[in-house]
């Protein structure tokens, strides 16, 4: 079972996660999300019972994950991906 943290719970971060919860080897184990409230309503919405967390860094001190999907806007790419690879 892949653990992933999606990162970004925008229009793109749903739909990824909505596909991951579809995917027999796959769950959400976390999101990271800017806005933590709005990004809760729509974790419960769509089914997902997981931390929601506004920092990259505390939630992979937290969580245990295996992958990060990075579904920020372009421009925030660099920090996500420089804290998924530490």
């Amino acid at each position: 079972m892949q653990r992933i943290l999606v990162t970004g719970f925008g229009f793109m971060g749903g739909i990824h996660a909505q596909v991951y919860g579809a995917l027999p080897r796959a769950r959400v184990a976390a999101i990271v999300d800017d806005d933590v409230a709005r990004a809760q309503a729509k974790a419960k919405e769509l089914g997902f019972d997981v931390p929601v967390f506004q920092d990259i860094d505390e939630a992979l001190r937290t969580e245990a994950v295996d992958a990060v999907d990075v579904c920020v806007p372009t421009l925030h790419h660099p920090r996500y991906i420089r804290s998924a690879l530490r």
